[in-house]
């Protein structure tokens, strides 16, 4: 759990979660239930389709090159004892019961004593074990092959019949060669995958098996299948909680500000891909004011939006597993798109103000203001002090809008946002975070990208968190927390 401090702003107190930073110690790979964004997944061609393992738990080979016929090999290595028994010579000037040293076939240094008669030859047999690690044989490898859909492990049972399973056991061990063709092989059973046209089946006689032309996929696939993918990933960091003094303060203030959430490599491998495409855009300045002008928000192509370096701000951070902790985990889409909005300076003599009336809620120009579930910012630069570009909140105002759509209806609130906005009562808070921190939001907050007065340019990325059923609830206003399972009884 962490640490809780308050720290002041532009205005109210901020919450923020977090103890000493400490970036660049925790993991910055992620692990799936099958298959990643990173690495090969393999398929398994035979003569009407790739072998695949359906939702029922049924296999055939009729698969195109979808999420459903990718698997991950996973490589199965056990560590077991092994007896050794070597003659060793003892040192001329050895005494009876004296310590002597040698080295293990693993070239790691033993130890043993001096008999009490030391021998003529001053040979001695010594006793000990290793621990071996066992693999495939004769050049085969020795894997779990899951499923990249569902996450589910090849198995054959003990009379021959072939299916998925999501636990996998021994009989979900196999051995493949490691050529372009390979057999596959239960190395429980010993029996070996055939086939009949689509019908996938076991046999015991070698003869009889079928050779799959075995082929790897590595990062270019079609963005439906990197969305699969994704959906079926687990977090990195699942023993990331949010505690109940955090989750109140953002019930009553509509925000929360974590620490130390994206891993350091991870931050750096996404400002890195942004700042390359940085350098060959150019941002439009048909702007009515110098602060608009010093927007660079939403002008990134989709290549950046969507690349695997800025989608893993959210997918290998900590941020996952919180959102698991407040929405509800697995209850949400993971995102595919990341908004990177920069906030330039602006010149030197620019006034230094934030008018309340110039605020948003995401949607509302649009007429739907609730399509998503949770708004989170990731801190790319550092905010060390107001007027940096701030990302800039109003607490509290997510009750306040809330209620106020609830009772006019969300049309007429959004046309009436349009003429005449509201004036805020409350004073903003500009967000005081540091490269790796994130922000977490209520989708009815009033905030607002705040005046960039320094002399670097600020960056950040936006995730807009959106619950798998949230077609059935997008109207429902009644509750502004209906869709946080986690802050029910808080």
């Amino acid at each position: 759990m962490f640490g809780i401090r308050r720290m002041m702003g532009f205005g109210r107190g901020m919450r923020l979660r977090g103890g000493r930073r400490g970036r660049g110690r925790g993991r910055g790979g992620m692990r799936g239930k099958a298959g990643g964004m990173n690495g090969m997944n393999d398929l398994f061609a035979g003569p009407a389709g790739n072998l695949r393992i359906m939702g029922d738990l049924s296999v055939n080979c009729g698969g195109g090159e979808g999420a459903y016929t990718r698997f991950e090999l996973r490589d199965v290595v056990e560590n077991k004892a092994q007896e050794c028994v070597d003659s060793i010579t003892l040192p001329s000037s050895c005494q009876p019961g004296q310590e002597v040293h040698f080295v293990a076939r693993d070239g790691k240094t033993m130890s043993v004593r001096a008999p009490a008669v030391i021998p003529p030859d001053f040979k001695m047999t010594v006793k000990y074990s290793l621990n071996v690690n066992s693999g495939g044989q004769g050049g085969m490898r020795r894997v779990h092959m899951v499923s990249c859909k569902f996450g589910y492990c090849l198995r054959v049972n003990q009379d021959g019949h072939v299916h998925g399973t999501k636990a996998p056991d021994e009989y979900c061990v196999f051995l493949l060669g490691q050529g372009v063709h390979t057999t596959i092989q239960n190395e429980r059973t010993g029996r070996f995958l055939a086939l009949s046209s689509r019908t996938v089946s076991s046999t015991a006689n070698p003869g009889a098996a079928y050779s799959f032309k075995h082929k790897q996929l590595g990062h270019h696939m079609p963005e439906n299948v990197k969305r699969t993918l994704r959906n079926n990933m687990s977090a990195p960091f699942p023993e990331t909680k949010v505690s109940i003094a955090d989750k109140k303060f953002f019930k009553k203030n509509g925000y929360l500000v974590i620490k130390n959430v994206v891993p350091q490599a991870v931050l750096e491998n996404a400002l890195r891909r942004i700042n390359e495409r940085v350098g060959t855009m150019v941002f439009p300045t048909d702007k009515k004011n110098a602060e608009e002008k010093s927007d660079g928000n939403g002008k990134f192509p989709p290549e950046i939006q969507r690349s695997e370096e800025v989608l893993g701000l959210f997918l290998k951070s900590k941020a996952w597993a919180i959102m698991n902790e407040i929405i509800g985990k697995g209850k949400f889409k993971l995102p595919g798109q990341a908004q990177v909005a920069l906030r330039f300076p602006l010149p030197k003599e620019a006034k230094r103000e934030l008018p309340p009336w110039r605020w948003h809620i995401d949607g509302m120009e649009g007429d739907n203001p609730n399509f998503f579930t949770m708004l989170m910012g990731v801190v790319l630069s550092a905010w060390p002090a107001p007027w940096v570009g701030n990302f800039t909140l109003f607490p509290g105002t997510h009750l306040t809008l809330n209620e106020s759509i609830n009772n006019v209806g969300k049309q007429t609130f959004c046309e009436a946002y349009k003429k005449s906005r509201l004036r805020m009562q409350v004073a903003p808070v500009q967000v005081i975070a540091e490269p790796g921190d994130i922000v977490i939001c209520h989708p009815f907050l009033a905030h607002r990208a705040g005046p960039n007065h320094s002399c670097n340019i600020r960056y950040a990325c936006f995730f807009r968190i959106r619950r798998h059923d949230k077609a059935s609830t997008k109207d429902n206003f009644k509750d502004p927390f209906l869709e946080y399972d986690g802050l029910r009884g808080v």
